[in-house]
């Protein structure tokens, strides 16, 4: 006898499974729960990545959050110390500023989400970055004044990217990035400020443009006919002529 809880299907109506952890929005689940419920390789890189931030940078604080029929259950983790908005003010005049990435822990295909805001664009050096994560930004779509760029990681070598770039996005929270403290240093010197990374990054492919070798002409060089040069050298006598006489 079937259980009173459980929908008998109608004829010819197909079976649908039972809804998991990640989609059922009325049962939240635990960021344990979610991650338990990725399968292979898939857990052990996520996992590697969340303990490798928690390590080089105590302080982050988790929270399952339901972001919509997309990404639906989320686990967001949040550093206010690190990206400079400790005033529960700041944090209500600008909702999600201290986010510092999002994993959307999709069994089939997870996701690592990092937000970026104009002024981490600004101090990124972008073409130093590895091609992995430059993709990423490029692709990525704009909402408003930030870009939410997404990874789909798959290797360790990845999650070390991916390790990389949070680090960089905490330093320029904090005014700690090779772009800033040049400009410090600049400033303090009474001279400009110092070119940020993208400044120096567009600099960069400027000078390579202008030093790349031109390319050469593909396939055998076409001769004019001797008739033809002849022919020209005809004519412009006759110009030649025509402008002394007059």
């Amino acid at each position: 006898m079937a259980d009173a809880a459980t929908p008998i299907p109608k004829p010819g109506m197909p079976l649908t499974p039972p809804p998991s952890v990640w989609t059922n929005r009325w049962a939240p689940p635990t960021d344990e729960e979610l991650l338990s419920n990725l399968t292979g390789n898939t857990e052990n890189h996520v996992r590697n990545l969340i303990q490798r931030v928690e390590d080089a940078a105590p302080g982050i604080q988790r929270k399952v959050i339901w972001h919509g029929m997309s990404w639906r259950w989320t686990i967001q983790f949040t550093s206010p110390s690190i990206l400079g908005y400790n005033d529960a003010s700041d944090q209500e005049d600008e909702p999600g500023r201290d986010l510092l990435y999002t994993i959307v822990p999709n069994p089939l295909e997870v996701l690592v989400v990092i937000p970026l805001r104009p002024e981490h664009l600004e101090h990124l050096p972008i073409r130093r970055l590895n091609r992995y994560i430059r993709d990423g930004i490029r692709n990525a779509k704009w909402a408003v004044d930030l870009r939410w760029v997404k990874w789909i990681p798959t290797a360790n070598t990845e999650v070390e990217h991916l390790l990389d770039l949070l680090k960089r996005k905490a330093k320029i929270a904090t005014g700690d990035s090779p772009s800033q403290r040049r400009s410090r240093s600049e400033r303090a010197k009474g001279n400009a400020p110092a070119e940020s990374a993208a400044d120096a990054d567009a600099a960069e492919e400027r000078a390579e443009a202008a030093a790349a070798p031109r390319p050469k002409p593909s396939g055998p060089r076409v001769r004019p006919s001797r008739a033809k040069t002849e022919a020209g050298k005809k004519r412009a006598a006759e110009r030649a002529a025509a402008r002394a006489k007059g």
